[in-house]
């Protein structure tokens, strides 16, 4: 019974001392071995390849811009004489009304473009100008092309707003135009439907 209480060991009445760990702070060191790979250095941005640099298209010919205003000038005139319905005779009788009711028996009225002060090609206004003094409309419409990109613009006389429709040819200033002495700057048209140079 000794023999065997030796082989069995010591009792005691307490177990053995637990070891008390931290289990939330370890360290953990990492170790390099020498068969990992080097790291790889930093990639560079690819270098852009070298665009060149566009051709420039050619500029427009002033001269081919020129005819090309000019022709729309001219096929408006062409539209305005087509639609114009106001005959010589309608429009006389219309200025000695017109003069007539302000109580005057004759009025000067200039030959030349309030725009360009040289003489009218085409003289007109617009349908719903109430005065006399016409303007060229064919340097109305280019003029307001070159600057403005459209076919209308202000009435050179009242200020009124006037579009490629609103205008109309003055046959009975374009008679005067042609007949009268190219030196003649204005004329007088009397309530009779005369005029004078």
């Amino acid at each position: 019974a000794r023999q065997r209480a030796l082989r069995r060991g010591p009792r005691s009445g307490t177990p053995p001392a637990k070891q008390d760990f931290d289990t939330d702070f370890i360290e953990v060191e990492s170790v390099s071995s020498d068969d990992d790979p080097p790291p790889r250095p930093q990639s560079r941005p690819a270098k852009q390849p070298h665009k060149p640099d566009p051709i420039p298209s050619p500029k427009p010919d002033a001269s081919d811009n020129g005819e090309e205003l000019e022709f729309q000038v001219e096929q408006c005139i062409r539209c305005i004489e087509d639609t114009t319905s106001v005959s010589k005779a309608e429009e006389e009788e219309e200025l000695k009304m017109h003069l007539r009711d302000v109580g005057l028996s004759s009025i000067r009225v200039s030959l030349q473009c309030p725009v360009t002060q040289i003489r009218m090609a085409v003289p007109g206004k617009g349908m719903y100008c109430m005065h006399i003094q016409p303007f060229d409309l064919r340097q109305f419409l280019l003029r307001n092309l070159l600057e403005h990109d459209r076919l209308q613009g202000n009435c050179p006389e009242c200020g009124a707003e006037l579009s490629d429709m609103d205008l109309i040819i003055s046959r009975y200033f374009t008679d005067v135009c042609q007949r009268a002495d190219p030196s003649a700057a204005s004329v007088e048209v009397f309530s009779t439907g005369r005029w004078k140079a």
